[in-house]
């Protein structure tokens, strides 16, 4: 092929397996540009799409089918209305491919640590990299099914969301200790609070989050599923959050396209 792409920190080359040339054709900063753009897509589409609900379907996203008093909408109902649900689908269709090739790139990131070589280093970088491919497809997922049209996938597709993006939190946060030996600099260790401290909003709001779900189903209380949406609402935040801190891993990267070397015999 007569391209080749190289994530390039400022210091190392993370090589993709071609010999590249010396003079790129383009150069781009990854975080700065790249990262930036799919993390941000993810949070505009939740407001985007819950501003359009407030806005032109208020009565429907606030039902509920039992007539308790309801004023936060789930963003399963969001998605199962058409605007807010395209708008939506849209941004994190954009977003969860951008989060994907972050996967990759992170990986190769870590590939190059100086304590790669490690076995438990190595097989944790795997997982990691496994477990925000699985988080993102099973967004995917519950996006292009919403709970009206196929409620077990939905459901399914929820669960199996939630559970990669624990494990994926978790492992994370491992690697990154791991792969990062003190004394930290100020992006390593913005990027570390960054991550713990989403990840233990991430894993506070779940169990609270399942117990408002179950009481609102056996008692139909005023305002409980509320609290329940603004629950999920704050995971989804976390989760955009924790992303956020590939921002610091990655600055100083750059996404180079070029033509392989020419090589003479």
């Amino acid at each position: 092929h007569p391209f080749s792409i190289s994530a390039t920190p400022e210091k190392k080359v993370v090589r993709a397996g071609l010999q590249m040339s010396s003079q790129p054709l383009i150069a781009v900063p990854y975080a700065r540009i790249i990262s930036r753009i799919t993390i941000h897509l993810a949070l505009v589409s939740l407001l985007l799409s819950t501003i359009l609900g407030y806005l032109f379907h208020f009565e429907r996203i606030t039902f509920s089918i039992c007539g308790a008093p309801n004023v936060i909408p789930s963003i399963s109902t969001l998605i199962g209305i058409p605007v807010p649900g395209t708008v939506w689908r849209i941004g994190i269709t954009v977003a969860a491919h951008g989060q994907i090739f972050d996967a990759f790139i992170m990986y190769r990131a870590c590939a190059a640590s100086s304590v790669a070589a490690r076995t438990w280093y190595s097989i944790l970088n795997k997982m990691v990299c496994f477990c925000q491919i699985a988080q993102q497809l099973s967004l995917l997922t519950l996006s292009y099914f919403s709970y009206l049209q196929n409620q077990l996938v939905h459901v399914g597709a929820t669960i199996s969301y939630a559970a990669f993006a624990i494990l994926n939190m978790i492992l994370s946060c491992c690697l990154f200790k791991l792969g990062h030996p003190k004394p930290w600099d100020d992006s390593e260790q913005a990027s570390w609070r960054l991550r713990l401290w989403s990840t233990i909003v991430f894993i506070s709001m779940l169990p609270i989050g399942a117990y408002l779900f179950i009481r609102h189903d056996q008692y139909c209380e005023p305002y409980v599923y509320s609290i329940f949406a603004f629950c999920e609402y704050v995971m989804v935040l976390s989760n955009i959050s924790f992303h956020f801190s590939q921002y610091y891993d990655l600055r100083g990267y750059c996404l180079m396209l070029a033509f392989p070397a020419a090589k003479y015999f």
